[in-house]
């Protein structure tokens, strides 16, 4: 039977979820609004069975995000991991504002300070590494009617990226 997965609160959106090896899984998700709006990881380590008390990746109501949505999880090996979300004005405002990432060492016990990726409209974004462990952030922007997707790329772990491509 399905069980809830852990949340610090009701409002859990775009969840991720990743294989860590030897049978534990992790799992991140945003909370997009209220004082507890971040991002969160919850690993188990009995196939989902049960799972730990989430860590706090992302605090948006201190870092000053009004909404934090769009949020992609990916592994680059072993026990390094890397999530990327998006900061956004509450609706009605004037939407997404920038693109954050951190990164994690040690399979998601602690964190690296979140540093921004971009500060552009994302409407869309996912994180992602390529066979050479490099880091991609690939997102969509609304410009007049037009769709347009991009693409940003880090060679050393999420520390710089090179300007965007055009894709």
């Amino acid at each position: 039977d399905p069980e809830p997965a852990p949340s610090p609160g009701v409002l859990g959106e775009s969840p991720a979820m990743i294989e860590a090896g030897s049978g534990s899984i992790l799992l991140s998700y945003a909370v997009p609004f209220n004082e507890s709006r971040g991002v969160y990881l919850a690993a188990s380590d009995e196939a989902g069975l049960q799972w730990g008390v989430p860590v706090e990746v992302f605090d948006g109501a201190s870092a000053g995000c009004d909404r934090l949505g769009q949020h992609s999880l990916t592994s680059v090996g072993g026990a390094t991991l890397d999530l990327a979300w998006i900061c956004s004005s509450l609706p009605g405002g004037i939407g997404p504002l920038a693109v954050y990432h951190s990164r994690s060492d040690d399979g998601g016990v602690s964190w690296s300070e979140p540093a921004q990726v971009l500060e552009r409209g994302a409407a869309w974004g996912q994180i992602g590494a390529d066979g050479d462990g490099e880091l991609h952030f690939v997102w969509e922007e609304h410009v007049g009617g037009r769709i347009t997707t991009w693409d940003s790329l880090s060679r050393d772990g999420g520390e710089t990226w090179d300007d965007p491509v055009w894709v």
